[in-house]
């Protein structure tokens, strides 16, 4: 007898891997600090605004709940 798995995906998404560590620990990644140093605040506000607002599923995350709060006080 076989059995079979079938699965339904709704999204898939990649990490750009910036701050992501290697698997053995030698250093910090310093692409997304070189990267992140390239742009002024203005610019890196629209960044994490694009990026890190929220998850793929719609849930505001720490950082995007830090944007909405400093947008209501400026």
């Amino acid at each position: 007898m076989e059995s079979g798995l079938k699965q339904q995906f709704q999204q898939v998404q990649t990490s750009c891997g910036y701050s992501i560590p290697f698997m053995t620990y030698s250093s910090e990644r310093e692409t997304l600090i070189r990267s992140n140093m390239k742009k002024d605040e203005a610019e890196l506000k629209n960044y994490l605004r694009e990026k890190n607002f929220s998850t793929i599923d719609g849930i505001l995350t720490p950082i995007g709940k830090k944007l909405l709060n400093d947008s209501k006080t400026t």
